[in-house]
């Protein structure tokens, strides 16, 4: 029997008696496309937050793997290949590129980042940070400090980072946020490279973006789910364009 990657039942989450996600379905399976769009405050980012851990559901279930995850760790959810990016960046900002992919790489492979500068000459690391480099098109810049990027560039060092923790899902936040449009096409065609199997749920307001990249989309109003379903269907679904789409055009 086939078991989802990642399997969410009726999950739940209040703040000061505030619901920000109410009763909320999610499922990706191996190779899903997925795409969870809604308009600010919906609970987006609040919802990959319980998923990864970072906060701790009311009620309801989380699934990795078949694995129930409600009280487990954010590294242990990594461990079982639970990976994502941030809506703002997380990255070392004193630290190159070629290091920060570096630290992750290691942490993949189960050595103490601590140890770091003794890493660093190990074949195997070097081929890694290598490789993700070349998959995100960060070689000619491998050697500059993050400080000195440009905000482009330092979402692609994020998704190269969450890459070297080897996912099997793989969620994003709002990675072209913030991006001029030249930098967002980028970032798409290296999302489009991404392993057929991998699962990916990405948090997107760019909608072209959506809209190429997705095959199946949850719309979010109020912390839970309005509707769910093929481009096509959320394209033409009338409560969809008052809530969230309006009058705009996305191609």
């Amino acid at each position: 029997m086939n078991v989802l990657p990642l399997n969410v039942v009726g999950l739940n989450k209040s703040f000061g008696g505030v619901h920000v996600t109410r009763n909320v379905n999610l499922q990706l399976a191996a190779g899903s496309r997925h795409a969870l769009i809604g308009p600010n405050g919906a609970g987006k980012t609040t919802l990959l937050n319980l998923l990864t851990g970072l906060l701790s559901p009311a009620s309801g279930k989380i699934y990795v793997f078949g694995t129930e995850v409600n009280r487990m760790a954010p590294e242990r959810r990594v461990k079982l290949g639970l990976a994502r990016t941030f809506q703002i960046n997380s990255l070392f900002l004193n630290m190159t590129v070629a290091e920060n992919v570096g630290l992750a790489v290691s942490a993949a492979a189960g050595f103490d980042a601590k140890l770091w500068g003794r890493l660093q000459c190990k074949p195997e690391i070097l081929d890694r940070i290598s490789e993700l480099l070349t998959k995100v098109r960060l070689v000619d810049v491998a050697h500059y400090r993050i400080r000195d990027l440009a905000y482009g560039y330092r979402r692609l060092v994020e998704i190269a980072v969450a890459l070297a923790l080897n996912p099997k899902i793989l969620m994003l936040d709002e990675p072209a946020a913030g991006v001029p449009a030249r930098d967002t096409e980028l970032i798409l065609q290296i999302l489009e490279e991404l392993p057929s199997d991998l699962a990916v749920l990405l948090i997107e307001h760019d909608m072209n973006m959506v809209f190429r990249f997705a095959s199946r989309i949850t719309v979010l109003v109020d912390g839970a789910v309005l509707t769910e379903g093929s481009v096509n269907s959320i394209r033409s679904d009338e409560r969809v364009h008052q809530v969230y789409l309006g009058k705009r055009s996305h191609g």
